[in-house]
């Protein structure tokens, strides 16, 4: 009686040592400063049109550090965000017999930081197991030798970066090498890659009177880098005294001085930028170039509260306005009073404002006013008359402050509903 055949054999495969990560640190100006800041913290940023955090404070994205500067004249660096940095693509393959060199010129240099991988990394015995292997590089940085090894089991790319310090004068290069033997067979995978190189200057900029947001997130959320977008309450401009820009409120007679502070009354923001001597009109027309008292009554009929057609109140008339494009100072002037109806005028003296606001009778006119009680009519003909209406706010300069449209730029083609 024969003997039974004996049971055949699985082959292991090994885990996986992990995967390459990579953190995104981007730096970004906001906007001129002094600004109130992010309208709710994370839930203000979005990244690719998702928010950080929702407003159940559960989070989209894990492991994301977000610091920022409001633009004061006196601020501090930002801790983390403290470097200038340039990533230059290599994306080639590094051979035993084909080391890869670049050139560093700019002498301002402090850091390189190299980023190197493998495009898998396994190797198979005869048994068909999959186990991890090793591979060795040596980066060489002027005179200087510095040994790589990448060891583990990588069925897909896997990146490392290295960070080196103690440059040489330059002109010097940056030379990378294998010491493995190339492999000639489908059951050994390490192929080496220079995926990029970074030239980091370490700074020490605070950016006065700059508002600015350092965002650092993890890039296995994306194929590319997100688009970020912010919901900011802008800059603060001088508001009455009396005046407190949450509630809306006058308290008691103005004295006729200013303070700081957040507000979307578009008055103000007419009087910030025609008083503003950086940004605004400030420079020609001095600190008196507007009349504030004109203004004052305009903030006031700006601030009533009337009904916004769902049932609730909303302020007459409010400006969020993002100035993006350096425009001749009467288009922004006339833009700004056409928000909250009325036309600018120059006095003489100052610059003020003629509002189309409903109004109390200032005199009464009857026959009894008029000599012999006739009234002489003068018009033109009809034929040479024209009409025509022009809406003359530049939609492309302005973000409209509405969550559908994510806070972001719109296009003239595109229309808010």
């Amino acid at each position: 009686m024969g003997k039974g055949g004996g049971g055949g054999r699985t082959p292991v495969e090994a885990k996986e040592s992990g995967r390459s990560k990579q953190l995104v640190k981007i730096v970004e100006i906001i906007s001129e400063g002094e600004i109130a800041g992010l309208a709710d913290g994370m839930k203000s940023v979005y990244l690719d049109n998702t928010p950080i955090q929702n407003q159940d404070d559960s989070y989209n994205f894990s492991n994301v550090q977000l610091e920022g500067r409001v633009g004061s004249q006196v601020q501090g660096i930002i801790p983390g965000f403290n470097t200038s940095e340039k990533e230059i693509s290599v994306g080639t393959q590094v051979r035993k017999t084909t080391p890869i060199t670049r050139t560093i010129t700019d002498s301002k240099v402090s850091r390189l930081r190299l980023t190197l991988g493998v495009q898998s990394l396994f190797h198979q015995n005869d048994q068909g197991d999959t186990n991890g292997a090793t591979v060795n590089l040596t980066v060489y940085i002027g005179n200087q030798s510095y040994p790589i090894t990448i060891s583990g089991k990588y069925s897909s790319q896997y990146l490392q970066q290295h960070t080196f310090s103690g440059l040489p004068a330059v002109p010097f290069t940056i030379r990378v090498e294998r010491n493995t033997e190339d492999s000639k067979s489908q059951r050994v995978q390490n192929n080496t890659v220079w995926a990029s190189y970074t030239e980091i200057i370490d700074t020490e900029f605070t950016y006065p009177n700059t508002a600015l947001i350092g965002v650092k997130f993890d890039s296995e959320y994306f194929s590319n880098i997100p688009n970020r977008t912010y919901d900011v309450k802008g800059i603060k401009v001088k508001v009455p005294s009396n005046y407190d820009p949450k509630t809306r409120q006058y308290r008691g007679m103005w004295d006729g001085t200013f303070k700081l502070a957040w507000s979307d009354n578009p008055a103000w923001v007419l009087y910030d930028v025609v008083t503003n001597k950086r940004y605004g009109l400030g420079g020609r027309l001095g600190e008196f170039g507007a009349d504030k008292w004109a203004l004052y009554q305009v903030a006031q009929y700006c601030d009533q509260l009337v009904p916004d057609g769902f049932g609730g109140k909303e302020p007459r008339f409010t400006c969020n306005a993002w100035l993006t494009d350096q425009r001749p100072a009467y288009d922004v002037i006339n833009d700004i009073c056409s928000i909250f109806r009325a036309m600018p005028v120059w006095n003489g003296r100052e610059l003020t404002v003629v509002m189309d606001r409903p109004s109390d009778p200032v005199w009464t006119y009857t026959n009894a006013n008029v000599e012999n009680g006739e009234f002489t009519y003068t018009f033109s003909a009809k034929k040479p008359v024209i009409m025509r209406s022009k809406w003359n706010m530049q939609i492309k300069t302005m973000l409209m402050k509405k969550p559908l449209n994510m806070y972001r730029m719109m296009k003239q083609s595109e229309k808010m509903v």
